[in-house]
């Protein structure tokens, strides 16, 4: 059975949960919905992929994927995709559901604090993102 709940946290952003008992894993994704423009396209679809390059805490990829790995193997990964005339940009991230685990963990909580950080304290020298990782 499936339950969906709606709400809004504040004006433009909304909570959709759906939860399902089918599954073992759980899934969560944060989209950010910007128009589409010709001129900026080409690096906001490349924003979700630099931030997962590294954060303050891991400043690199490896550091984030040792800290995936503790985490019972889950995954982050970018999310770019067109809908219309409408860019969503974000993260979605792929992780057991605290109910197969024996030691009452939640990796819920966890997957969801190192995607925030990802977010919203990207690595960085002198409040930009650090070149090598654009670059690549």
């Amino acid at each position: 059975m499936n339950t969906v709940t709606k709400c809004s946290i504040i004006p433009g952003v909304d909570l959709t949960c759906i939860t399902t008992t089918k599954f073992k894993t759980g899934f969560i994704s944060v989209n950010f919905l910007t128009p589409l423009h010709s001129k900026t396209a080409a690096k906001n679809a490349l924003l979700p992929k630099v931030l997962c390059c590294g954060t303050s805490e891991h400043p690199t990829r490896q550091s984030i994927s040792i800290e995936l790995e503790e985490l019972y193997g889950a995954r982050i990964e970018p999310i770019v995709r067109k809908k219309g005339e409408t860019l969503c940009l974000g993260l979605y991230a792929s992780f057991v559901d605290d109910d197969f685990l024996r030691h009452g963990e939640n990796i819920l909580e966890k997957t969801i604090a190192l995607m925030g950080e990802i977010l919203l304290s990207p690595a960085t020298r002198g409040g930009l993102l650090l070149e090598k990782y654009v670059e690549n």
